[in-house]
């Protein structure tokens, strides 16, 4: 299992490359406090 920080969630988001992650591990569990954050920092972004 893979756990990760907001940064690089974050990261591949902007540069629209988040599909690397389950190309490269597979199904991705993404913790609900990432989740929020995540959803905080987008729901600012144009």
């Amino acid at each position: 299992m893979i756990v990760s920080n907001t940064t690089p969630i974050s990261n591949l988001l902007h540069i629209d490359k988040i599909s690397v992650l389950s190309e490269l591990f597979g199904t991705i569990h993404i913790p609900e406090a990432v989740a929020n954050e995540v959803n905080v920092v987008f729901s600012s972004y144009p």
